[in-house]
This record gives structure tokens, sequence and C-alpha cells, in this order.
């Protein structure tokens, strides 16, 4: 399945998660919180955060994007999770 399909049809669960808003700083406890639970859940396979969507009770889901503002480069958010998080997580932007 790939990331367009994810964003569509897939609900929240241990191995997706929908953010409206991006983590800002890459520092922010809770992207550090959220990475840690996606490392730790119990599933087989890759994990999603997934920003700039938002997702509802329903399963229903508006699309927000990013602004090009709120978008940090990769090595901000790899630095924030060798900064805090042992042993080192795959991450991919």
């Amino acid at each position: 399945m790939d990331l367009e399909d994810i964003i569509r049809y897939e609900g929240e669960s241990t191995s997706v998660d929908f953010k409206a808003t991006a983590y800002k700083p890459a520092t922010n406890p809770e992207f550090i919180k959220d990475v840690m639970a996606m490392a730790n859940a119990p599933y087989d396979g890759d994990r999603y955060l997934i920003v700039g969507v938002k997702h509802y009770v329903d399963n229903t889901r508006e699309i927000l994007g990013l602004e090009p503002e709120d978008q940090l480069d990769d090595a901000s958010y790899h630095k924030a999770i060798l900064d805090n998080i042992e042993p080192e997580i795959p991450f991919e932007y």
C-alpha cells in the first residue's frame, strides 16, 4: 500500500497516526513521545506518523497540508531522535 492509499483509507492504529500540524521544533516532546510509541507498538512492518491530515473518530479525514514554514529539514528530526531515544530507531522523513 502506498502513502496516498494510507492517507485516504487507513484509520489510526498501532502503525498509523495522523497529526493536523507539523512538529515544531523537531525536539518537541510530542514528536519524541509519538516516535517512541510507534517504535514500541506490537506491529511488524513500517509505521507512519502523517502530518497535515486531521483524522476524525468516524474515520473521515481532512487533508490540511503544510505551509512551507511548517516543514523542517530531515536532519532536524534525525538529530532529535538520535539525541533522545536509545537504541537508535530507523526513521525516514
